[in-house]
């Protein structure tokens, strides 16, 4: 706010068309993010700031002040969250496997990821749907937030352990915002497997994926990885043909690790397991409620009545021949 025009004015000044006019510059940032979002959120914020500066200034200096007219602040609300389903995940791994010609899930030495099939001119290449599957692997296992996929270090990841003790750790060494830091294990099997694939066909340090695009720790999460995992993320579910009710993004595939997890081992919902796995995955107990457990009762319950009522006989259907 501080940064445009009007807040220079005196806010004896600020008029309905200042406030209109932010509140679209606020639509057009909101429309920009990914996913889009209608600013309503911000827009309220911003409403009660300037309400308790109008109430500072009426105390100080502007006695009659009347009150800002604002602008109606309307919001499409929130879609819940969606996911894909477990068979629809698993046509997508193999897919993207097909796609990097049955490389992506083998070890392969550095050299040879160099020597991969590659272009800057067309994204759908070898070493991109390589480095897609390492991504969309390390989403499974770790559950990071998408704005951390073009951020992460090879450095990061790490074995502990021995025999049945031995773990998959992610250590997220640089955060955006006030996030605490922490490690990230991994609740599957078969995360070794994984750490080393990637570690074995890679330097020791730097970036994890998708090198070629230069960025900063800073400007990690404004580079062109997001935007390089969206769209091949969406050219392979448009050829396996799977839709949903708005485009998928990576954000999606954040919600799936984590709805599969719980799927294939039901005793994370035990509030004590519940707390460590969200926790674990950089969210809270009352959002993964909220966005998960909530939604996968109510496809649960349905599901199940589904079985268990009949089809009226006005609701089936009959074929019948016209002469």
């Amino acid at each position: 706010m501080g940064l445009q025009e009007w807040s220079k004015k005196c806010i004896t000044d600020i008029d309905y068309n200042d406030l209109r006019d932010y509140w679209s510059l606020l639509e057009e940032r909101g429309a920009k993010k990914d996913p889009p979002t209608d600013m309503a959120g911000t827009k309220k914020q911003q409403k009660t700031l300037l309400n308790k500066l109008l109430l500072e200034a009426r105390t100080r200096d502007f006695p009659q002040l009347p009150d800002l007219v604002y602008p109606k602040i309307k919001s499409k609300g929130k879609d819940s969250v969606e996911w894909l389903r477990r068979e629809e995940w698993d046509e997508l791994v193999k897919l993207v496997v097909e796609l990097s010609g049955g490389i992506a899930n083998k070890i392969i030495s550095k050299e040879e990821y160099q020597q991969l099939e590659w272009t800057n001119r067309d994204r759908k290449n070898q070493r991109n749907w390589v480095d897609f599957y390492d991504a969309l692997m390390t989403q499974y296992f770790f559950y990071v937030l998408a704005e951390d996929i073009p951020r992460l270090r090879m450095e990061w990841f790490r074995e502990e352990g021995k025999d049945e003790d031995e773990k998959g750790i992610l250590y997220m060494r640089e955060l955006k915002g006030n996030r605490e830091k922490d490690n990230s294990y991994a609740y599957r099997e078969g995360k070794l497997n994984h750490i080393r694939r990637i570690k074995e066909r890679r330097p020791d340090d730097g970036w994890s994926w998708f090198t070629f695009y230069e960025r900063t720790m800073k400007t990690a999460s404004n580079s062109q990885v997001g935007e390089t995992v969206n769209y091949l993320l969406q050219e392979a579910l448009e050829m396996l043909g799977i839709k949903k009710r708005e485009t998928m993004t990576w954000v999606n595939l954040r919600h799936t690790a984590f709805v599969l997890m719980i799927k294939d081992n039901p005793d994370l919902r035990e509030t004590s397991e519940l707390i460590d796995f969200a926790k674990n995955g950089f969210t809270s107990l009352d959002q993964f409620q909220k966005n998960y457990l909530d939604k996968m009762d109510i496809q649960r319950r349905a599901s199940e009545s589904r079985k268990k009522v009949k089809a009226g006989k006005y609701d089936l259907i009959k074929r019948i021949e016209i002469h």
